[in-house]
């Protein structure tokens, strides 16, 4: 009698924690962004916090602009997501090869009446908090996202990173025109890059500096004839993309 007793209750536990936790595997590795790249889909301080949230600190720049930093969760593909599989180039092999790895998974499964999700949802939930990503978000006096850096890199990077939208802005506005003159463009790409630097407590090195200097040799040439706006661009790009050593 008792020894039934306490069967009827450990089936009622285990059907109990298979109720809790089944596909709770699948739901924390498939939560949160799919890459770094979604990071840039929002384009206002809105936006960002309908996304992603709010934010776990916010401060202000020297020059006024907000900042805030958030741990963003992203997703974890490991052999617990029945959904993962590993990659191969061979079209073939590849849906074979996904087919058997949800077999095996669902077989797994079912094998174990759902309890193998007991097993795996404590590991996942841990490496799901080891995927986050630390990223800070700046915003101009309007609320617009102007950019944005990962928080758990390397000052170098940092700094790549907020200088990223500018490097891609400034060849265009040259090539299109929309500067009133190339001398009074690239200062304003210089003047921005310090309040930029300024904010992530980066220091430029001399090689940055003279890179500015070679741009505003090359926008003078520009705008005094010497050079054409074809030759220019070449040289404008060559400086913004080379990585100044440090």
């Amino acid at each position: 009698m008792i020894w039934a007793t306490w069967r009827a209750l450990l089936t009622v536990l285990t059907v109990l924690g298979i109720s809790i936790t089944c596909g709770c595997t699948s739901l924390i590795a498939s939560s949160g962004v799919s890459d770094r790249g979604e990071l840039s889909n929002p384009k206002t301080r809105a936006e960002v916090r309908e996304q992603f949230g709010k934010p776990d600190e916010t401060r202000t720049c020297p020059d006024g602009r907000v900042v805030e930093s958030r741990w963003i969760r992203q997703q974890v593909k490991k052999i617990a997501d029945p959904s993962y599989r590993p990659k191969v180039d061979n079209e073939y092999s590849d849906a074979f090869l996904q087919g058997a790895w949800e077999g095996a998974f669902l077989g797994m499964y079912l094998g174990s009446l759902g309890l193998v999700d007991i097993i795996f949802v404590p590991v996942m939930a841990y490496r799901s908090e080891k995927a986050k990503l630390h990223y800070a978000f700046v915003y101009d006096e309007a609320g617009e996202v102007l950019y944005l850096y990962d928080l758990a890199a390397s000052p170098t990077v940092q700094f790549d990173e907020a200088m990223r939208p500018l490097v891609l802005l400034l060849p265009w506005q040259l090539k299109g025109g929309e500067c009133e003159s190339w001398t009074a463009c690239l200062t304003d790409y210089a003047q921005e890059a310090r309040r930029r630097a300024t904010c992530l407590g980066y220091t430029l090195c001399a090689d940055e500096e003279q890179a500015f200097e070679r741009m505003f040799a090359v926008g003078e040439g520009v705008d005094s004839g010497r050079i054409s706006r074809e030759d220019g661009l070449d040289e404008i790009r060559e400086v913004l993309y080379a990585r100044p050593t440090q």
